[in-house]
């Protein structure tokens, strides 16, 4: 049986990331956390499950001048008897339901927070690899190239990649490329932020080492790692 074998372009494979990229942050969005619920939310919440219980039935979506309509408890008067008996709490009872409220709203708190970090990180990623998509069919030579190189680890260069990502979001992408693309473990240690760079630049130099990455090769990749560390020196 013949095998047709499949031929995937630079551009195609580096789309394939992007379009992943973005589902990625579609997943992210979806899961977005709930809001919490409020003291007599829970009450509410709590009084359905009881009384759905003690009927032995489901709430209706209809309101009945009965109790239950077809073996099933009409909504709107469970609501009305749920408000009366919050009403009538004692208020060490309401205080145990607003300490749970504030519990969940805590909860949330930290899951939102949490949630827009893993946003913007995957948000960052998709736009830097969009970039990387465009400098892969860039069509300038090499001499070009290795005069951007020297550029872009010029001080004083217009505002670089480092001003539109964070330093947490570079790790993460950093983290990923190595992996991705399969570099040389003793050499990926040395742009380990801990081993030669400060918090402060360790966003510029893995962002600026990834793009030139695409566009130059891993020889590309030692002859950036050698001039920072030279201009350190």
């Amino acid at each position: 049986m013949n095998k047709t074998a499949i031929k995937y372009t630079p551009g195609a494979i580096n789309n394939i990331d992007t379009m992943q990229a973005q589902r990625n942050i579609e997943q992210i969005v979806i899961h977005k956390p709930s809001r919490p619920l409020s003291a007599y939310n829970i009450f509410f919440r709590e009084e359905r499950r009881r009384i759905v219980k003690e009927k032995g039935a489901m709430p209706a979506d209809v309101e009945s001048g009965g109790g239950t309509v077809s073996g099933k408890v009409a909504f709107a008067n469970m609501g009305k008897a749920i408000a009366s008996r919050w009403n009538a709490l004692d208020v060490e009872t309401k205080h145990h339901y607003q300490e749970l409220a504030s519990h969940e709203k805590s909860k949330y708190r930290k899951a939102v927070s949490k949630w827009r970090k893993l946003s913007k990180a995957a948000e960052d990623k998709r736009k830097l690899t969009a970039l990387m998509n465009g400098t892969v069919h860039s069509t300038k030579t090499d001499k070009q190239s290795r005069s951007e190189t020297s550029d872009l680890l010029t001080d004083d260069s217009t505002p670089s990649l480092a001003s539109s990502y964070s330093i947490e979001t570079a790790k993460v992408f950093h983290s990923d490329y190595l992996v991705e693309h399969r570099i040389d473990p003793s050499r990926a240690a040395m742009l380990q932020p801990d081993a030669i760079l400060s918090p402060t630049t360790v966003g510029l130099l893995t962002e600026r080492i990834d793009l030139l990455a695409f566009k130059l090769g891993e020889e590309g990749v030692d002859s950036v790692i050698s001039m920072f560390l030279k201009r350190r020196n």
